[in-house]
């Protein structure tokens, strides 16, 4: 009977661990940078509000001030990424996130805040886009997708246990206790970078060390509005952590706690799925396929939760449930769809330039995605659902004609992902 338990034990652990190597060190360093980021997203804004004695207008707009600014951010890093090695400039970008964290201890002004939150803004999402450079150099082609799924699973793990541990200095709400938090993620972080180490290191190709031979990237407009079309489908990550809550307690009779309960229904499926939802995202068919599939879920979703508006609390509760499966759904495929498509579309030796152009979507999706979702959903009477539905059947109709464009102006063929891999050594 315990050989049976230890048997499923090992079957549970092997469908959320990839396999020993360089993507089981990727996952761990992953694991532990995520326990950083959880703490730091549940914590962060109440540190500079309550803690610093900014108010949430200042806090808004560093937060936006710095998506615009990780925008830059992203290709200048991923261009670096190509040039010096992904490894290198994920370690540089991970040293400037630390950085900012320790300083971010000290803020007590706006002054003070804006340099700080930039500098946090732009070295978390350019180490995204150097981290999975990084992935792509390190691990065959065939593998990516699925390595990526698993990574995705990890972090959210990670993200949601930071976030749990996050909550003692919350209880607490005094400045020295998210000092404290705040010293903890820095060293967190500090670790989980510096387990990159362990990592392969993965070189540019030799024509690459001249900057004349540098590619331009990308070439093609098409493979950027790729991505924007991904992160206008992205948009409900930002409805479930933005506007959800507000359409929960504003607008519906379903018990206040069920936005906590949902959110954390979505991270458990994410960790449970992910894996199993990339299959079909190796090749561009079948990426595009699930960014439709994806954008079509998320379309339906935006209705299911307009009806909890007119629910009594059990009904609405039950409404506000399948539109977070939907919401979910949608999410697990939009993911696999990204990775599918960014790596497929984009040549080996500009990897992270590519990437960091393929990242504007999901980006300005972070910048200007929070204020159109209150926009739709608390301004409009719940008619801004439909009016969401719609933007969303808009971007999936548009993925077929807008990848078949740029598959065409990349000349690559279909079933080839991460054309070619940087020497490593």
């Amino acid at each position: 009977m315990s050989g049976q338990g230890t048997g499923r034990k090992a079957r549970l652990a092997g469908s959320l661990l990839p396999p020993p190597g360089p993507a089981r060190m990727l996952a761990v360093a992953a694991l532990v940078t995520s326990l950083g980021f959880g703490g730091y997203t549940a914590g962060s804004v109440l540190f500079f509000t309550r803690g610093a004695g900014l108010s949430t207008g200042q806090v808004g707009v560093g937060l936006s001030l710095a998506g615009l600014l990780a925008v830059g951010g992203n290709i200048l890093f991923g261009r670096l990424a190509d040039r010096w090695g992904p490894r290198e400039i994920t370690m540089v970008v991970g040293g400037l996130q630390v950085v900012a964290l320790l300083l971010s201890t000290v803020v007590d002004s706006f002054a003070m805040f804006l340099p700080v939150v930039c500098l946090l803004g732009v070295s978390e999402q350019a180490g995204k886009v150097c981290r999975n450079a990084l992935i792509g150099g390190a691990v065959d082609g065939d593998d990516l997708v699925r390595t990526l799924a698993y990574l995705r699973s990890v972090l959210n793990g990670g993200i949601a246990v930071g976030a749990m541990l996050a909550s003692i200095a919350v209880r607490y709400d005094t400045r020295s206790a998210y000092q404290i938090l705040l010293f903890a993620i820095a060293g967190v972080s500090l670790f989980g970078y510096s387990l990159y180490l362990f990592v392969p290191r993965t070189r540019p190709a030799p024509r690459l060390r001249k900057k004349k031979d540098f590619p331009k990237a990308p070439p093609s407009i098409s493979y950027v509005f790729t991505g924007l079309l991904c992160g206008i489908v992205n948009l409900g990550d930002t409805v479930l952590t933005v506007g959800l809550p507000l359409w929960v307690i504003g607008q519906t009779a379903a018990p206040k706690p069920m936005a906590a309960w949902l959110h954390a229904v979505n991270t458990l499926l994410i960790v449970l799925l992910q894996v199993r939802a990339s299959r079909g995202a190796k090749t561009i068919t079948g990426a595009t396929r699930l960014l439709r599939l994806a954008g079509w879920t998320m379309a339906a979703a935006c209705p299911v939760f307009w009806l909890a508006h007119d629910f009594p609390a059990v009904w609405a509760s039950i409404a506000l449930l399948i539109g977070v499966l939907l919401l979910t759904a949608s999410e697990l495929w939009n993911s696999a769809a990204i990775w599918g498509l960014s790596f497929s579309l984009a040549p080996a030796e500009a990897r992270g330039a590519y990437l960091g152009k393929f990242s504007i979507g999901t980006t300005l999706r972070e910048v200007f995605g929070p204020v159109l979702v209150i926009g739709l959903i608390t301004g409009t009477g719940g008619s801004g659902w439909f009016l969401l539905a719609g933007l969303m059947a808009f971007a999936s109709a548009c993925a077929g004609p807008v990848v078949r464009k740029a598959q065409r102006e990349s000349g690559v063929s279909d079933g080839t992902l991460a054309r070619g891999r940087s020497g490593s050594g």
